[in-house]
């Protein structure tokens, strides 16, 4: 299989979330499983068979969704921090003085990055 239906693989089960949100309960744990799952089907031959036991599969999944319980999490300090580690708007980096271009490649180096704009 190769990447090109990898990624038609999860347009159109994507395609399908948006098609039936009360179906999927939006997007949080059972978007990520379904995509996870999906991707697990569609790999490529190459890839190492212990990707595609059961075992690993489900740990797939359980991580997979990880980020939503730690954005879920309702502590002050955990918010802060976790939430812009889930996602970010592309169209407010430059609040940042931050661009495409410029954007850091690491998650932990675009928090340092914020921290020092918000120090100024």
């Amino acid at each position: 299989m190769t990447w090109m239906r990898i990624g038609l693989g999860l347009s159109l089960g994507l395609t399908g979330l948006a098609a039936f949100p009360l179906e999927t309960r939006a997007w949080d744990e059972t978007g990520h499983t379904i995509v996870t799952e999906l991707a697990v089907r569609l790999m490529p031959a190459d890839m190492p068979a212990f990707l595609r036991t059961p075992e690993h599969a489900a740990r797939l999944n359980y991580l997979a969704t990880e980020p939503d319980r730690w954005r879920n999490t309702r502590l002050a300090p955990m918010g802060h921090v976790n939430k812009p580690e889930h996602y970010f708007d592309i169209d407010l980096l430059d609040q940042y003085e931050l661009t495409t271009d410029t954007l850091p490649r690491y998650g932990g180096d675009f928090i340092a990055a914020m921290a020092v704009y918000k120090a100024k």
